[in-house]
């Protein structure tokens, strides 16, 4: 008799044990969600609200004001503009590309299935993405380009002539052979690709400038008033989710800038868990804009005010009883994740662009 008051008391406190086993799991799993979901925010928003600043030139340069040299990033001669140019700024700072499948009419969109847990790169979009050598995606996710400048830096020119490329800036280690930089006094700019650097006695010393097929360009920095000139890095990520270094979606981006070539990235894993990533962009002349579209059908980049971002996140095990077979509205798209057992949570997010708002 004792021994079956044992095995049942034994019994008990295994299920209490499992219980408890199972909701810490739970728990921990639905708090790794949270924290990426936020994570994965965090890097993308931050990047996006600084997305159209260009600088001292973004607050009083008008268009004709902008010099733009070596047809490094002139958008009336960028072939290969739109986001398959890393450096053409003619849009504004910001563009984006929407997976196909996953259209969005501003109140309701369509459903798209993701096919795999853990689905192979090679999604296809509109506008096409083109031009990023190391860039890929999953299919069913949407890719945002941000290109903005960094903080400024006062330029010291070597040479009353400036007509000759030749400036330094206090500081090392913050200007790269072949980075993108634009030079701005608030009234003009000039944007060209540096060839040159040394650094010396906490200086750092820039020479030489050339389009993106390595030609020559000329300066023209004589336009440059003689103090308040700045100079700045253009940077240019590109956001979208690809397969992670052990086959999960995960969220990445291309750095192009700091040394990189145009038309080339290497892709950085940021955040895993993330199973789709849609935007959508509010667009229109002035900041009184509601409706948000996809980016296949935005009309004109440089109106864009808004955009509007949701992710839908998983946890990394299957730790839910049965089956998840809900559909998710993932920014106006029904995304329908594989019947696993994993917890699954939608982040959203709309993030007001800062240079265009008056």
């Amino acid at each position: 008799m004792a021994l079956v008051i044992g095995l049942l008391l034994m019994a008990a406190v295994s299920q209490v044990y499992l219980a408890n086993k199972a909701t810490f799991t739970t728990q921990d799993q639905t708090s790794q969600v949270m924290e990426a979901g936020n994570l994965a925010m965090g890097f993308i928003t931050k990047d996006l609200r600084m997305a159209t600043f260009s600088g001292c030139g973004s607050r009083v340069a008008q268009p004709g004001d902008v010099i733009f040299d070596g047809g490094i990033a002139d958008p009336k001669s960028d072939a290969d503009g739109g986001i398959s140019s890393p450096y053409n700024v003619s849009e504004g700072g910001i563009i984006g590309a929407n997976a196909d499948g996953t259209s969005f009419d501003g109140s309701s969109g369509s459903t798209y299935t993701l096919s795999a847990t853990n689905p192979s790169n090679g999604g296809s979009f509109t506008p096409a993405l083109t031009g990023y050598t190391g860039v890929s995606t999953v299919p069913g996710s949407d890719v945002v380009k941000i290109v903005n400048l960094t903080d400024g830096r006062r330029v010291q020119f070597d040479a009353a002539d400036k007509t000759n490329p030749v400036f330094q800036v206090d500081g090392t280690g913050i200007i790269h052979k072949d980075d993108v930089l634009v030079i701005a006094d608030c009234s003009r700019a000039v944007v060209f690709k540096v060839s040159g650097v040394t650094e010396s006695g906490g200086k750092t010393k820039v020479s030489g400038l050339t389009d993106r097929t390595g030609g020559k360009g000329t300066f023209q920095g004589q336009n440059l008033s003689e103090y308040g000139t700045q100079v700045y890095s253009l940077r240019t990520y590109v956001y979208s989710v690809m397969a992670g270094s052990d086959g999960t979606p995960s969220l990445v981006r291309a750095s192009l800038g700091q040394g990189y070539p145009a038309g080339s990235g290497t892709p950085e894993e940021l955040v895993a868990g993330v199973e789709s990533l849609q935007a959508t962009y509010a667009e229109g002349p002035d900041d009184n804009v509601t409706t948000f579209v996809s980016a296949d059908n935005v009309v004109d980049w440089s109106e864009v005010r808004a955009v509007r971002l949701s992710m839908l996140m998983r946890t990394p095990d299957e730790v839910r009883p049965d089956k998840d077979t809900t559909t998710y509205v993932v920014g106006g798209t029904t995304i329908d994740p594989v019947d696993d057992r994993r917890q699954r949570q939608i982040f959203s997010t709309t993030v007001a662009l800062r240079d265009r708002l008056r």
